[in-house]
């Protein structure tokens, strides 16, 4: 390992031949569309522990701890929704509680960059399938998937955010931070060094692990009714993917810088378990990957739904406007998912 490289995600499942054993009598099955395809890919069966040489469907957690495949070993058609209900922590008053906590250790210098999480729960039966072709027809330039395994619950997401996409040696990223909506004129500059933070620990985590590493300037994009900054990444590699995953994953886009003490401090502060929310998703074989952030996403239970979103906090942030950047980032993924008519 290079020296000075914080690896928070070992891509070797390290688990007991009874954990192992009980995941692989799980099932899941994905529907999945890339970024301006018109074609969808559906993978089903069995859910095992990634390792090395396994090709299919991945997903893991936030936290990095929930690295499955699913292997397409056998059919499936199934979906599993959780039994869940809105247990309380959504609320306006509670974001602004757990905002000043982390807003604390901005001003105080114990962090340049920290991102702040929340959900919110809906009720209402959805309409799985059709939510699926709605995400696909809305967000033609984002990658979508709808994740439903025994082991995950099901999940939609339409996502704008590449992790890192590999072909044998040559890999690309990005850094997308940043935020705010059509017409609202130009960057402020809290949005601007909010871009830069996310920028520079991905070329650096690169440059220390890569060769030819190029960096593009920053352009903004569009995601929905949403516009962003965004620097893309372009590298060699020797190393295997799950190598680069486990130096970039978690970036400042989702976790904070420094990283490794933002990932603790989220953990134990944001108030709520992010579970797949802000990990990542996609395909895989032994020598190519392309994997996406869980962003954009909702998380669907029987009666209802969660919505998930955060933003990036700097010491010029104020609970105002962050929970109105989570409110526009909810409603992207909102506008896809069709309620069931009764």
């Amino acid at each position: 390992m290079a020296k000075g490289i914080e690896v928070f995600f070992e891509a070797d499942f390290v688990a007991s031949p009874k954990i192992n054993n009980y995941l692989c009598n799980m099932k899941g099955m994905v529907l999945y569309r890339g970024a301006n395809s018109e074609k969808v890919l559906r993978v089903a069966g069995r859910i095992m522990p990634y390792k090395k040489g396994m090709k299919g469907f991945i997903i893991s957690s936030f936290s990095g701890v929930k690295l499955i495949v699913l292997d397409e070993r056998e059919d499936q058609k199934n979906v599993w929704l959780a039994n869940k209900t809105n247990d309380g922590n959504s609320t306006k008053e509670s974001y602004e509680k757990t905002f000043h906590t982390f807003h604390e250790r901005l001003t105080d210098g114990t962090f340049d960059k920290i991102v702040l999480s929340r959900r919110k729960w809906f009720d209402g039966e959805i309409d799985i399938l059709a939510s699926f072709n709605k995400a696909c027809d809305l967000y033609k330039d984002q990658t979508v998937a709808l994740i439903s395994s025994e082991m995950t619950g099901t999940w939609l997401v339409a996502t704008p955010e590449l992790l890192l996409s590999m072909e044998e040696k040559d890999g690309s990223t990005m850094a997308l931070a940043g935020t705010m909506r059509e017409g609202e004129g130009g960057w402020s500059d809290k949005n601007r060094a909010e871009q830069r933070i996310v920028a520079d620990y991905i070329g650096d985590t690169l440059r220390k692990c890569c060769e030819a590493v190029v960096e593009e300037r920053p352009r903004t994009v569009k995601a929905g009714k949403l516009l962003h900054l965004r620097s893309d990444f372009r590298f060699i590699s020797q190393r295997h993917w799950t190598n680069i995953v486990g130096r970039l994953h978690p970036t400042p886009a989702i976790c904070g810088m420094p990283t490794k003490k933002a990932f603790a401090f989220i953990n134990e502060n944001e108030g709520y378990d992010r579970e797949f929310y802000s990990g990542f998703f996609g395909l895989a074989t032994d020598d190519e990957c392309h994997l996406y952030v869980t962003l954009r996403c909702a998380q669907i239970a029987q009666k209802g739904y969660w919505l998930y979103a955060g933003g990036g906090l700097m010491a010029e942030s104020n609970a105002e406007s962050e929970w109105n950047e989570t409110e526009n980032k909810m409603e992207t993924i909102r506008q896809c998912l069709v309620t069931k008519q009764v």
